[in-house]
């Protein structure tokens, strides 16, 4: 794993620590460890291929989504839903309010950072998969 330049991600350790206790530094460093691991293992599977990206994708646009509603968006089933959420509730990233799942400011903290330290998440290839979960996204909201 790559050292991380903790200077760039400074406005993630603003976050209050987590329900743990643990620092953000660790923090940071676990999701980041989870996240890559999930995409490489999306990367060799059969089916539900792109659900984390676009899961991902999707809170980055919307602050509140339904479970059913993500599995239309996405194009996957509840259960890859309930697998990549839980990955996410497991780090504090998302909650669960009455309307749905919420993404937390952490969330965007911690994309704005990890992205900016892993430009390579996204594939070309990908981006324009996401380009097709916007759509969706822009269709079912209407």
């Amino acid at each position: 794993m790559p050292k991380i330049d903790f200077s760039k991600v400074a406005d993630y350790f603003d976050v209050p620590k987590g329900k743990k206790g643990r620092k953000s530094k660790d923090d940071y460093e676990e999701i980041v460890k989870a996240f890559l691991e999930k995409r490489e293992n999306e990367k060799n599977a059969s089916q539900d291929k792109d659900a984390f990206l676009k899961l991902i994708y999707t809170f980055r646009v919307n602050r509140v989504v339904r479970r059913k509603d993500l599995a239309g968006r996405v194009g996957c089933s509840l259960e890859t839903i309930s697998h990549i959420v839980r990955l996410l509730k497991r780090f504090n990233l998302i909650g669960r309010t009455e309307s749905g799942y919420v993404r937390k400011r952490k969330f965007y903290l911690f994309l704005k950072s990890f992205l900016s330290e892993h430009p390579e998440f996204y594939s070309s290839k990908e981006k324009s998969c996401l380009s097709t979960a916007y759509e969706n996204v822009v269709r079912f909201s209407r």
